[in-house]
């Protein structure tokens, strides 16, 4: 097991759906802190990744990040969620009648505005389906089950 280390990694995958990247930086730490940033849709995959961290590494920080670039690419529309639109005008008013010297905000200050704007939901099924598919492998190779059919009782897949 590695007992230090200091690295970045990036690594990019093209598919059809989209591009995958994952980038990872790790340095020097007295113990195994982690942390990782990952599409909405796939956060469940969070406790595997540390679980599989943890296999492999001891000690250091390490941050990974998992990015989804659609294959649409960035000429969608733009759509902002109104209700948030409608808060945040109510917000900035009050607080202009109660203190007149605040400066107005920014068309840039209100776009980063934390769930302003509404994200486009990924068909990531693909995704999810390739993440089980490396999670049963690796238990297969860790030789927590013989076989397939062991493997597929204890997962609850139908045979079917």
């Amino acid at each position: 097991m590695t007992a230090s280390m200091t690295a970045f990694a990036r690594l990019q995958a093209d598919h059809s759906f989209g591009t995958l990247i994952w980038e990872i930086r790790a340095v020097n730490h007295r113990y195994l802190e982690s942390s990782f940033r990952l599409p909405e849709a796939l956060r469940q995959l969070e406790g595997g990744l540390r679980e599989m961290l943890r296999q492999h590494i001891q000690r250091g920080k390490v941050e990974a990040q998992l990015k989804l670039i659609s294959s649409h690419g960035t000429s969608e529309e733009v759509t902002l969620d109104e209700n948030v639109v409608k808060q945040l005008h109510s917000l900035t008013s009050a607080l202009r009648t109660q203190f007149s010297h605040l400066a107005p905000l920014s068309p840039m200050e209100v776009l980063r505005w934390p769930g302003l704007i509404v994200e486009r939901q990924q068909d990531v099924t693909l995704i999810k389906v390739v993440a089980r598919a490396f999670r049963w492998r690796r238990m297969l190779e860790q030789g927590r089950y013989s076989t397939l059919a062991e493997l597929a009782a204890a997962e609850k897949i139908n045979a079917s």
